[in-house]
Parts: structure tokens; C-alpha cells; sequence
């Protein structure tokens, strides 16, 4: 990414705070994409998270210090025992300490979910302005990421006798959802928390819950496109061992078992392909249960895949990416095969219709719609349109989704925010 020529006095100050950095799934992705950014462009900004595949050192920092290893595991035992770990700011009084040892203009908060309570923002907000990134349902919902079909979030009371209770992250020993949505209500009454959406699906879906009191500013989430640059279709093929008349069909999931990404509507999509050689590509963990679903076809498996310039070999290397899931915000699997300029086929979930157009950047039906998924994938044959597709879909997330657009977004809302323009 270029950097911008920035002088002492207009650099940001930021806290960045997620849960985890890019082994924490997509909104802490978004958060270390965000804090690395932010920074080539000349910002002091701290990325403050509880878990660090890549390490912690001076810039990435772990809630509750450098030796949080006990502070990690108290929040642990007091989220799965007593059911308490989004209830109580446990991290308010380390923010604090934090506040009086950097010169903090603003925190920007990510995924909150079962690592950092709402009521921490309300107590940090009193002091220096606060900004949330909506990126699943559970800033507006008793703590479930999607509701999948529930409608009690919709209700006042809301989100009694969860129907998820018992499954992450609401997998606790006491139901607290109508705990939870109550603080949420709570603490959007609060006008100094500001919020952002990646997609204006989700912003309305808040919109639907009743509980919101001020405006959401939309910035699309954005990726770094330097790994899927400099290296050809043929090139990775031949890399990874695939030949140059084979179809290559790719999904992914970091977990490949979680029903809400639905890779069995992706396994029945590739078989429903009417090709002579045909092979998938599979990112993710994966488990017995899960490998039994690819018998009888020829699949490369590589689990799920950390280093960026590997994931664009394999997503350059395939003719489609399979996208299936039931629930999404502005994911980043999508964003990632735009950038390898390999074309979409599966779901227009949530914000995905806001990324891609079928008939232009991508092959969409309906969320959920197996039939007309199966009809359409039934239709595949020649690779020549799929690469047409796939090269407009490059095209839009070089003039839309690039990690350069989504810094420079941000950049102008913290302006806005800290000047008071943005209340």
C-alpha cells in the first residue's frame, strides 16, 4: 500500500481492539488489517487483543498486559462458571491504565464476543470517543453472531430462553441473553459511541431491532491485494499441482463443520458440475465427519492456511469459489477470491450483494435457494465466461474494496469523530 506523506501534528493516536488478530476469524482480520494500515500511513496506532497467533510485541498489545495469561484465563472461567465475562468490564480498569500511559485519541472496537463487555465502552467513552464496527448481530442481540431463523431479538422482551444457549459464544452454565441485550440497549442510548457498519445489510438489520438511537456510518471492509498480485492462473496451477484442463472448484470456511457455512450446498454444487475432470480445492479445518462428505472426489486439502501469498495460489489456481454460507456480513473469503480475479458462484447472503452483481463479477442466486444453486451450477461448463467474470470481479475490488480505500476511510471518520463533527 502506498504511503501517504503525513505530518506529526494530523497523525491519529488509535486503539485498535479486537479479540484476536487474523486467527480470531474475519472482524479481527479487519482489526490487524486496520492497525498495520493505519500505521504504514504514518499513525501511532495500538492493536490491543487477547489471543495472537503472530505474536505480541510493542504495537500488538494483550488486554491485561503482557502477562495476561491469568487475566485471560480468569475472563475464561468466569464467561463458561458463572456467565458473567460480557457482563463485567474486566478490562475497563487495563484500558484505563493504558489511557494514562499513551496519549489515546480514540479506541476503535471490533469483535466483542465472549472477550470484552459492552460496558467497557461505555466507561472508556466518558473519557476520549469511542467507535464500534458492527460485524455480525451480536452488537444489537443477546449475544448469538446470527440469529439464524430466531426472531426473538425482534420482541421486547428480547432474547428470553435463547434457543442458542448452550452453543458458542453462548455457551454458558446460565442463559444471559436478556442480560446481554438489555446492556446493549443500554449502552446505544449512549450518543458518544459511534457506530460503523461494513455493509448496509447488517445497518438495517439494526435498524430492524428497535434499539438503535443514532446513525451508522457504512465503510466496507477492505484486504490487502499484494499477495494476489504477480502471479498467474497457469503459475499456480503448476504450483500446486493441478493441470491446465481441469476445473478447480475452491470453498473455504475456518471451520468447515460450522452449519451456518453449509459446505455440504457447496459439495452437491461440485458434483452437479458437468465437467470430465474436476477437482476442489478445500481451506479449513476439517474433521472425520467432514471428510467423509468428499468421498469419491479428487480433493486437495491443505487445512486452513495462515500465509496470505498461499491462500492466492490456491484461489488463483480455481475456475470458481464455492460460497454457500447461510449468514454474512461483508465477508472476506469473497473480497479475497476478487482479488485473485476468480469467480464467485453460490449466495447472495447479506452483504455479499453489496460486493458482487450476478451476471457481471459473479454467478448468484437467492440465500439458501439449493435449487436454483444446482441449476445454475448444472449450466457450468465452458471456463471461458467464469475468467471474464472473475476479471470484472479483480475490477471491483480495485476501485471499491482495496486495503488503501478502507484506511483512508476510517482515517476521515476518526477525523470527523474526534473534531465533534460526527455526533
Amino acid at each position: 500500500m502506498p504511503r501517504r506523506q503525513t505530518s506529526s501534528s494530523s497523525r491519529r493516536h488509535i486503539a485498535e481492539v479486537s479479540k484476536a488478530d487474523f486467527v480470531g476469524g474475519g472482524a479481527s482480520a479487519i482489526a490487524t488489517l486496520l492497525a498495520s494500515g493505519l500505521r504504514m500511513e504514518g499513525n501511532p496506532v495500538l492493536h490491543y487483543c487477547l489471543y495472537a497467533g503472530g505474536g505480541f510485541d510493542y504495537w500488538r498489545r494483550p488486554i491485561g498486559g503482557h502477562s495476561s495469561r491469568l487475566f485471560m484465563d480468569e475472563n475464561l472461567s468466569l464467561k463458561a462458571n458463572e456467565s458473567l465475562a460480557d457482563v463485567i468490564p474486566l478490562e475497563a480498569g487495563f484500558f484505563q491504565n493504558e489511557l494514562e500511559r499513551f496519549p489515546i485519541e480514540l479506541f476503535h472496537f471490533h469483535d466483542l464476543t465472549s472477550a470484552i463487555s459492552p460496558l467497557t465502552l461505555d466507561r472508556l467513552s466518558q473519557q476520549v470517543p469511542v467507535i464500534w464496527t458492527l460485524h455480525d448481530f451480536s452488537p444489537f442481540t443477546g449475544g448469538c453472531i446470527y440469529p439464524m431463523g430466531c426472531e426473538r431479538w425482534l420482541t421486547e422482551p428480547a432474547c428470553m430462553s435463547c434457543p442458542q444457549h448452550g452453543q458458542w459464544p453462548l455457551d454458558t452454565a446460565v442463559d444471559t441473553a436478556w442480560i446481554n441485550r438489555n446492556i446493549k440497549k443500554h449502552i446505544h442510548k449512549n450518543k458518544k459511541i459511534h457506530l460503523v457498519s461494513p455493509s448496509q445489510w447488517l445497518a438495517d438489520q439494526f435498524k430492524r431491532s428497535g434499539i438503535l438511537e443514532k446513525n451508522i456510518t457504512i465503510i466496507p471492509n477492505g484486504i490487502d491485494g499484494s499477495p494476489f498480485s504477480g502471479i498467474d492462473k497457469i503459475s499456480a496451477r503448476k504450483k500446486i499441482g493441478v493441470s491446465e484442463n481441469e476445473f478447480v472448484a475452491c470453498f473455504s470456511s475456518g471451520n468447515l463443520a460450522d452449519p451456518r457455512k453449509n459446505i455440504i450446498h457447496s459439495i452437491e454444487a461440485i458434483k452437479n458440475i458437468n465437467v470430465k475432470r474436476k477437482k476442489i480445492i478445500v481451506l479449513g479445518h476439517r474433521d472425520k465427519n467432514i471428510s467423509n462428505l468428499f468421498e469419491g472426489l479428487d480433493v486437495i486439502s491443505p487445512g486452513f492456511i495462515y500465509d496470505r501469498r498461499v491462500l492466492a495460489e490456491y484461489l488463483k489456481a480455481s475456475d470458481i469459489f464455492l460460497f454457500t454460507s447461510l449468514a454474512e456480513n461483508h465477508p472476506l473469503s469473497t473480497l479475497e477470491a476478487m482479488a485473485a480475479g476468480t469467480c464467485v458462484v453460490g449466495y447472495a447472503t447479506g452483504g455479499v450483494q453489496e460486493q458482487l452483481t450476478h451476471g457481471v463479477n459473479a454467478l448468484l442466486v437467492a440465500p439458501d435457494d439449493r435449487e436454483g444453486l444446482l441449476a445454475m451450477t448444472g449450466q457450468l461448463g465452458s471456463r471461458e465466461p467464469l475468467l471474464n467474470f472473475g476479471l470484472n470481479a479483480r475490477h471491483k475490488y480495485e476501485q471499491e474494496f482495496t486495503l488503501s480505500m478502507m484506511v483512508e476511510r476510517y482515517l476521515s471518520f476518526f477525523d470527523r469523530v474526534c473534531s465533534g463533527a460526527e455526533g
